[in-house]
């Protein structure tokens, strides 16, 4: 699957930080010159890539992110082999992983991912046994768990805050 850059502004309104509409602004080794990766991260969206073999979940879960102003969606993927190619290309500050794909299962996935990429936080997500799954996704490297049955403000509360971790 092809990247599909996200935006909460329509095509036509100009954006505070000049960049051009429905697109992240990305820098060398993800800061301003000068600045930390931190100084970076306070001025642009949490850039997300969502990972999950489910059409509906994918696409529902866009949704509610591109209606985020502080996320955007870089990329969807519909296996955890996709995944890690999007996650290597993008360079996310987040995915949002599923724990059974085909290709590669999320456990899988996330080992390579932050093998590759240490700083890009990866978010498990389930509708399995939260404890089980919980716990194996976690020692895969996630560095959290939200079970499908819980509020989608639970997953966004998630994402900002390991955005920022």
């Amino acid at each position: 699957m092809t990247p599909r850059a996200r935006s909460s502004q329509s095509d036509d309104e100009p954006r505070p930080d000049g960049a051009e509409p429905d697109r992240v602004p990305a820098t060398e080794g993800g800061s301003k010159p000068g600045g930390s990766p931190d100084d970076d991260r306070a001025h642009r969206p949490i850039r997300i890539i969502l990972a999950d073999d489910h059409r509906l979940i994918r696409e529902s879960l866009a949704q509610l992110i591109g209606r985020e102003p502080d996320m955007a969606l870089l990329a969807e993927a519909a296996d955890g082999h996709e995944a890690v190619t999007l996650a290597e290309g993008l360079r996310p500050d987040v995915v949002v992983m599923d724990f059974a794909m085909p290709h590669k299962d999320g456990r899988e996935a996330i080992r390579e991912i932050r093998e590759a990429l240490p700083d890009v936080r990866v978010i498990g997500l389930s509708v399995g046994d939260s404890e089980t799954t919980g716990r194996a996704m976690r020692a895969s490297g996630a560095a959290a768990f939200v079970n499908k049955h819980t509020s989608p403000r639970v997953l966004l509360d998630a994402i900002r805050h390991h955005a920022g971790a």
